[in-house]
């Protein structure tokens, strides 16, 4: 009988890297060592606790998996705790299609990681973040927001307007260094998973496609930004401004929105269940029908 999780194998990738090329690049046709041709698909999926012949709603959580399918029926699913087993949570086999994934991710230009250093100096080598190609680059857990700023500021011994960097998004308004400057930046399927971009100016940016699961964007700047198709799950987007944005077809599962704003927004097709919304602000929202769910914490503004 074969049993679940049997056999580790040493993958080269994560599953984080795994899923976000996936989800990036969409279905990919493979063959395994074996011969066998394949389809990956990296998608999010609820799944609940079972009691009985019921299913828990109020347990219900979202998970990332890789779906295998062959012949356009589906042989398996790998979980990220199935990543590194020959077997998946089922019993199934799915070894051999794994390890076709973990060759197909190192196969890709996006899976090397920019430092920071490294993006600093791209944009001061660019001459400031507008129009800088950081097309499928991975920026993933990069720590770039407010604190960080404000530490690196004070040991470089830098303040006022006029001595700062040009990755300084610099506030007219309250005459202060707010985080970091990707204004007008091209970040298409880009990874930003569990970045931190606290106070980031992002305006006009293209993030078209771009994976910011679990990504800190507290009061992030993201006017007129384009988001379509971005995935903003499990995102912290608390005061974020968001007006005039492009959501369309954007997935905000479970993100905090909490006093965002999303005035003249478009967010026809947005997935927004189970978000937090509580007094974002919604004023003349463009394309609003379509829209997936408010989910259950909508109360809107005050």
């Amino acid at each position: 009988m074969v049993e679940k999780h049997e056999g580790t194998e040493e993958r080269v990738h994560t599953f984080d890297q795994a899923w976000e090329g996936l989800r990036a690049a969409g279905p990919q046709e493979l063959t395994t060592t074996q011969g066998r041709v394949f389809v990956a698909k990296a998608t999010i999926i609820t799944v609940g606790r079972r009691k009985g012949q019921r299913i828990i709603l109020g347990k219900r959580r979202d998970q990332r998996v890789i779906l295998y399918s062959r012949d356009g029926r589906e042989c398996g699913r790998c979980y990220e705790c199935c990543w590194e087993y020959s077997t998946n949570c089922k019993g199934t086999r799915l070894g051999e299609y794994s390890r076709a994934i973990d060759a197909w991710t190192g196969s890709t230009a996006a899976t090397a990681r920019l430092t920071r250093d490294e993006l600093l100096d791209l944009i001061e080598e660019n001459g400031g973040p507008t129009g800088l190609d950081l097309t499928g680059k991975d920026l993933g857990r990069l720590n770039i927001g407010m604190q960080w700023l404000a530490d690196e500021l004070e040991e470089r011994g830098l303040a006022g307007a006029d001595k700062l960097p040009p990755w300084v998004y610099w506030d007219a308004v309250t005459q202060s260094p707010m985080g970091v400057n990707l204004e007008g930046a091209i970040l298409k399927a880009a990874r930003i998973a569990y970045a931190d971009l606290e106070g980031a100016c992002l305006r006009v940016a293209d993030l078209e496609g771009a994976n910011l699961y679990h990504a800190k964007l507290q009061g992030a700047i993201l006017v007129r930004a384009n988001l379509q198709h971005a995935r903003f799950e499990g995102a912290d987007l608390q005061r974020a401004e968001m007006m005039e944005a492009n959501l369309r077809e954007a997935s905000l599962v479970q993100a905090n929105l909490q006093h965002a704003a999303l005035t003249w927004a478009n967010l026809q097709g947005a997935r927004l269940e189970h978000a937090s919304l509580q007094d974002v602000d919604l004023l003349d929202v463009s394309n609003l029908q379509g829209y997936t769910s408010f989910g259950r914490d909508w109360r809107g503004p005050t």
